[in-house]
């Protein structure tokens, strides 16, 4: 099992934010308060979301993301680690000196594809598809008891909600 860790994320001009600096601290409980519509899911989830595969969870992609006071200079960096990799990725939108461009940076050397496409898919080679991220991210915040606790038909149904497999008609047991 590979062990992936999230170190931080840095944004400027996304959504709603001008700025913002978010580091994840391995084994801390951290709390978001704030009152609805304040940016708190735009600020830790679609950052991720889009900074990795391009399109928030709610399917904002491209300008859609931009600032609307700034209109350009939208960038994101988010740092993880994947065993003992340190990655980085870099995604710019209609920003004065990235352009609109996305880099993928492995223990400091550059591993983007010739594109976005083939960016999007090494990341997905190296975290996880698009949508099991996503719906591990959505459907985290759902989860009542830490998942060692759940019983096993109880984990069943998070890993069912996490694949997609509630979109099929026929699922089988073995």
């Amino acid at each position: 099992m590979r062990n992936i860790i999230f170190e931080s994320v840095h944004a400027e001009n996304f959504k709603s934010h001008e700025s913002i600096d978010f580091s994840y601290e391995p084994n801390r409980l951290v709390f978001i308060c704030g009152s609805n519509g304040t940016g708190k899911t735009s600020m830790v989830v679609e950052t991720l979301m889009w900074g990795l595969y391009d399109v928030t969870s709610r399917g904002e992609k491209a300008d859609d993301i931009i600032r609307r006071r700034s209109g350009k200079d939208t960038f994101v960096h988010i740092k993880f680690r994947v065993d003992d990799d340190s990655y980085e990725v870099k995604n710019y939108r209609k920003h004065s000196s990235g352009g609109d461009s996305k880099f993928l940076i492995k223990n400091g050397e550059d591993i983007s594809g010739t594109g976005r496409a083939e960016t999007n898919m090494k990341i997905e080679e190296i975290l996880l598809p698009k949508q099991v991220f996503e719906n591990s991210l959505v459907f985290s915040q759902f989860i009542e008891k830490p998942f060692p606790e759940m019983t096993p038909s109880e984990q069943q149904k998070i890993f069912d909600l996490m694949i997609g497999f509630e979109d099929h008609d026929e699922k089988y047991d073995i």
